[in-house]
């Protein structure tokens, strides 16, 4: 009988000690997890930050563009059509 209490004893104590590795391990992998979302996060905030600044230059850019266009349209404008090259000329001249 004596004997059975001392394998209960030892089963107890090796089931404890597995259960503090367990809590342990446990404790570790949330740690990790918890410093791994904040870095993940961080990197979001980042890149969500790139994103908008990036939109925010090419809307600059585009509004540019078009101004820079405009600006070439007035220096250069288009040639005006003589009445030779005109299209509504050539019509009305084949009637």
């Amino acid at each position: 009988m004596e004997n059975n209490n001392i394998r209960n004893s030892s089963y107890e104590q090796t089931l404890a000690g597995v259960t503090k590795d367990l809590s342990d391990l446990r404790a570790n992998i949330l740690g990790k997890l918890s410093r791994e979302i904040l870095i993940l996060q961080a990197q979001k905030n980042a890149l969500t930050d790139d994103i908008q600044r990036l939109q925010s230059q090419r809307k600059e850019l585009e509004v540019l563009t078009v101004a820079q266009q405009g600006m070439n349209q007035q220096r250069n404008p288009a040639p005006a059509m003589d009445r030779a090259t005109c299209p509504s000329n050539y019509l009305s001249s084949k009637k």
